[in-house]
């Protein structure tokens, strides 16, 4: 989880609306890229991809979908 505070990870997380990793192809599902069973429910930082159910984000290191290191995480709620 990314501590509350953490400005310059949000920020960075800001630019994803004009990044081409970012494709509406890649949320056509809801479920879990990595283990492809669990509903989604993280966005790894600073990529800000939502890809990844909580156990299967917790446990990588890179960003499944752009490779990068991942710094933090937010938990999303879908209602």
């Amino acid at each position: 989880m990314l501590p509350i505070g953490n400005n310059r990870q949000l920020h960075g997380a800001a630019g994803v609306l004009n990044d081409p990793t970012h494709s509406l192809d890649d949320y056509k599902s809801d479920r879990c890229v990595s283990c492809l069973k669990n509903q989604r429910g993280q966005v790894t930082l600073p990529c800000a991809h939502f890809l990844l159910c909580g156990p299967c984000g917790q446990q990588a290191v890179d960003c499944p979908k752009c490779g990068h290191r991942i710094v933090g995480q937010v938990k999303v709620f879908i209602a």
